[in-house]
């Protein structure tokens, strides 16, 4: 008795074999990824209450999960490609359209400031 932590419980024992052991590591992790489906679809939803869940969960048949994987990794490097490709093209549109910087006004030079200039240089600042 003072062993256990608990009387009467005992705790469970792993599955002896490789095969029930994988069937039980698969068995809690669509039981994860379903808990997660639905924290997620919870966040998107927001305050507006529950929404409807945006992708099949992983004990509907379908597609095996690996090349769904492959398919949203592939489609997220074509989102990533795209935007940088906007970027790329809204900063060069910006940049042809800048406005120039402002410039002085022009001063023009009288004949006497003209022919002294050309006579002594000119004048250093």
């Amino acid at each position: 008795m003072a062993n256990d932590p608990k009387e009467g419980a005992t705790p469970p024992e792993p599955p002896k074999t490789a095969d029930a052991r994988m069937d039980a590591i698969e068995a809690e992790q669509k039981e994860q990824g379903g808990k997660i489906d639905q924290i997620l679809d919870t966040l998107k939803a927001g305050a507006g209450g529950p929404k409807e869940p945006s992708s099949p969960p992983a004990s509907s048949p379908g597609s095996p999960p690996a090349s769904d994987m492959a398919e949203q990794m592939r489609q997220a490097v074509r989102d990533v490609g795209a935007e940088r490709d906007k970027a790329a093209k809204d900063a060069e549109h910006d940049r042809q359209h800048a406005a120039a910087p402002e410039q002085p006004p022009r001063i023009e030079k009288t004949g006497k400031q003209k022919f002294q200039r050309l006579m002594f240089g000119e004048d250093p600042k």
